[in-house]
């Protein structure tokens, strides 16, 4: 019975962290189409550490951003 419960909750936590990671993206979409299907499927199956890496992401973004237009002003480095 308890690896019953224990399943159930983490079946739960897959269905939430789809559904933040999807409300996520449906306001701010990713650069990359696939990667809007990709990471709330990723949220089903694998959810607390899933969500962990897409917060990771999210984070990584939002720092290098500074350094990279920095460096396409500059030329050293080529727009998207």
């Amino acid at each position: 019975m308890t690896l019953a419960i224990v399943s159930w909750i983490v079946i739960i936590l897959g269905v939430l962290t789809a559904l933040a990671i999807a409300l996520d993206i449906r306001q701010r979409p990713q650069h990359m189409t696939v990667m809007n299907i990709t990471w709330p499927i990723t949220g089903l199956y694998f959810p607390v550490i899933g969500w962990w890496m897409y917060i990771a992401m999210v984070i990584g973004f939002v720092t290098a951003y500074p350094a990279n237009w920095w460096l396409i002003n500059k030329g050293i480095k080529h727009g998207m």
